[in-house]
């Protein structure tokens, strides 16, 4: 019988495909507004405030509304016994990131936000070591039930914990969003992201973002 891999282990490994894919071809980002006008991003005609939450961050300080200020917010919601998704997704913010450090403006002030929905079994420690192997302006959070899903219904996200097996209560898996949802320093959302396995169009549409929300 097969060894069951760590949370942490299954996302090095996958995310080790990723980079070992993306790095078969030359990374470049290509600015313009056409990689912009696509059905896989939802611009918000009008920025929608979110209301005030408390979470733990992976420091095991606070975490809520103060925690986005200064920054664009890239918010991925799921859990860190994800055998494939979170480890994907987060992989491929993670490539972004890495197109926009060979900008010339870099990542400036974006910030990658992984919220888990599982907070019982991701505690703040565990979220610390799941986020490092992706990317270190990538950080995570969790929180009570009632908390996670304050943000998680303003959003317009959604998650449902699934039947685990009878013989392993303990091996539950969750259903999960897997869009990205970009908030503003203000504290609002701005733009959904349902779309991003091209690292160079996400990094377009990044920038974008920023300039758009600078001030």
């Amino acid at each position: 019988m097969l060894k069951k891999l760590s949370p942490v282990k299954q996302s090095l490994l996958i995310l080790a495909v990723i980079f070992v894919v993306a790095t078969a071809v030359e990374i470049w980002v290509k600015i313009n507004d056409d990689s912009l006008k696509n059905k896989d991003s939802n611009f918000l005609a009008q920025p929608r405030p979110l209301d005030s939450f408390t979470l733990i961050g992976e420091d095991l300080k606070p975490f809520g509304l103060e925690q986005f200020k200064d920054h664009l917010n890239i918010i991925f919601f799921g859990y860190t016994y994800c055998p494939d998704v979170c480890p994907t997704s987060l992989g491929d913010l993670a490539l972004a990131f890495s197109v926009l450090e060979e900008s010339p403006t870099k990542l400036g002030n974006l910030q990658g936000i992984f919220i888990s929905v599982d907070g019982e079994r991701d505690k703040p420690e565990t979220l610390a070591e799941y986020t490092d192997y992706f990317h270190p302006n990538i950080i995570g959070a969790t929180g009570a039930k009632e908390e996670v899903d304050k943000i998680v219904n303003k959003l317009g996200a959604g998650y449902r914990f699934d039947p685990p097996p009878e013989d392993d209560p303990e091996s539950y898996h969750i259903t999960h969003s897997s869009a990205l949802f970009v908030v503003n320093s203000k504290a609002q959302l701005v733009d959904v992201i349902v779309k991003y396995d091209d690292a160079n169009i996400l990094a377009s549409r990044l920038q974008k973002l920023q300039k758009i929300h600078s001030k």
